[in-house]
């Protein structure tokens, strides 16, 4: 059946999956109040597609070998050109050559199967000018296996050559125009593979898969009404297809039927329970018609499995209080999560919390409260590391971890805690940057310096006392006292009004030089 073919099931996982991820609902998150906790509005942009590149000229490369006979990238280029341009027996044994010097050479071992597959194709060909009424059938299927092998490689530019080679040999082959819509799909020719995936149901219209595969191409078109009726012939064939679910919901919500798209995703969630981003998507939905405990509870499903769009959502739920009681320590480890995720709101959620702890006189109640969570933070870092747990009394696990030399692992958990407010960890950030670890980690780690540019642009005091150091000393970076004075402005703490008086010392040397070179006055009358 065609719904078992190998282009059924890759396009669920190359195509439709991955639209459904990145086209649709959650596909970027507009800026959000962390506070407030507001429903984003939905994206549903299609993703970008990858290219394929070319390969060096026989020429250079032979060269290239004869200075270096062990140069294993040149015999693996080599080796491509020679089998593309059809000298598959020479093309083999350069590409063999190649992994004999380099055993881990995924590229080389990849066209060497596509050498070794067009070789069996010349063969297949000597073999059927002796059988011609069966010939056709078997290179078409050779075709199909070379363009499904590109396909899988992301080679998709050549896949379409190879399996449109396979239709002109065998015109009704379902497979190859199921795969070819595949590769036109990922190259971004929508309307193209829309016509394969129509010709795959002409020829097969029960496909359930071929149905949906149809669907996700539309809704890369924004056609949506066109992809809600393909979804639904769909699933009256194949009733537990979850994909076809999950984009009956993301069809419905973009068509305005919210109640309808909260169905489709709980249907999927009924044929496949651990499906985060219809967790996700169904929190989302439950979130704009106010069901604010039932999106949380979603949010935590999808937020549990790793998806950081969920786990900014459930920190904001619970540092608002919405859908949850208010709970700033989960709302901090949930926004550290997403934040180490790339998610730039849940960034902004942990600024927000780290200037009302350090900078809001006005609120001390709130402050604190703060403080304590994010301590609570910090102490739940100990039990990433059980080899430390006897030492769980000091204040700072990055501080435990160097004393036993796992430098490595020290530094990354030195900077979450220091953005967790410990200043056992700031202080030790500062050494580190300075004069790195002797024998083993230079000093002036871009990591380090990130952490004191972003927590002092938020305006902490004492990461933009040290950054200022930093510009006035010029480690690691361009000396630039017009930025350390515009660091240190309208701070009175006594480390500050040092450096601001070292800073006029230094800006005094020059004035001073220039005069000790003037020449004197003259004293003739």
């Amino acid at each position: 059946m065609f719904i078992q073919t190998f282009s059924g099931i890759l396009l669920v996982a190359t195509m439709a999956l991955s639209l459904s991820r990145e086209a649709v609902l959650g596909a970027g998150i507009p800026s959000v109040d962390p506070v407030k906790n507001e429903t984003p509005e939905v994206e549903t942009a299609p993703r970008a597609l990858p290219g394929v590149g070319a390969n060096p000229v026989l020429a250079e490369l032979r060269e290239a070998i004869r200075l270096k006979p062990d140069h294993a990238d040149a015999h693996f280029a080599l080796g491509v050109e020679l089998y593309t341009s059809g000298s598959i027996a020479e093309g083999i044994a350069e590409l063999r050559e190649a992994i004999r010097l380099k055993p881990d050479h995924a590229d080389g071992r990849y066209h060497l199967a596509m050498a070794l597959m067009k070789q069996r194709d010349e063969l297949t060909r000597a073999e059927m000018n002796r059988a011609a009424s069966s010939r056709e059938p078997v290179l078409a299927e050779t075709y199909l296996d070379l363009g499904k092998s590109l396909i899988a490689g992301g080679k998709f530019t050549a896949a379409v050559m190879e399996l449109r080679e396979a239709l002109r040999l065998q015109p009704t082959f379902v497979e190859a125009h199921a795969s070819l819509g595949v590769a036109l799909f990922n190259m971004g020719d929508m309307e193209n593979a829309i016509e394969e995936f129509r010709t795959v149901l002409k020829l097969q219209p029960e496909a359930g898969q071929a149905h949906l595969n149809l669907a996700t191409a539309l809704m890369a078109q924004h056609d949506w009404p066109a992809a809600r009726t393909e979804l639904q012939e769909a699933l009256r064939l194949q009733p537990n297809l979850v994909q076809a679910q999950y984009s009956l919901g993301v069809v419905l919500y973009t068509m305005g039927d919210i109640a309808g798209a909260i169905d489709a995703y709980r249907q999927a969630l009924r044929l496949q329970s651990d499906f985060a981003e219809a967790h996700y998507n169904l929190g989302l939905m439950l979130k704009l018609m106010n069901q604010q405990a039932d999106a949380v509870q979603e949010f935590h499903h999808a937020a549990l499995a790793g998806l950081p769009k969920a786990q900014y959502f459930l920190g904001a739920a619970y540092a608002s209080g919405v859908g949850a009681d208010k709970n700033l320590a989960a709302a901090i480890r949930w926004w550290f999560r997403a934040a180490e995720q790339g998610v730039a709101q849940a960034r902004e959620g942990l600024a927000h919390l780290r200037r009302i702890a350090v900078l809001a006189k006005q609120s001390p109640d709130e402050a604190r409260a703060i403080l304590m969570a994010f301590q609570d933070y910090r102490r739940e870092i100990w039990f990433e590391f059980p080899d430390l747990q006897g030492k769980a009394s000091e204040d700072s696990a990055g501080i435990a971890l160097l004393r036993q030399g796992q430098w490595q692992e020290a530094i990354p958990v030195l900077i979450r805690e220091a953005y967790g407010l410990s200043e056992p960890a700031q202080t030790q950030l500062q050494a580190l940057y300075e004069e790195g670890i002797e024998g083993q980690w230079p000093a002036y780690d871009p990591r380090i310096l990130s952490y004191f540019k972003t927590t002092a642009a938020e305006g902490l005091p004492r990461p933009r006392i040290m950054l200022a150091r930093i510009y006035v000393k010029g480690w690691g970076v361009s000396q630039d006292l017009n930025k350390a004075m515009s660091l240190l402005k309208g701070n009175q703490d006594d480390e500050a009004q040092r450096l601001l008086k070292e800073i006029a010392a230094v800006q005094q040397e020059p004035q001073q030089a220039t005069r000790n070179t003037q020449p004197a006055p003259s004293t003739v009358p």
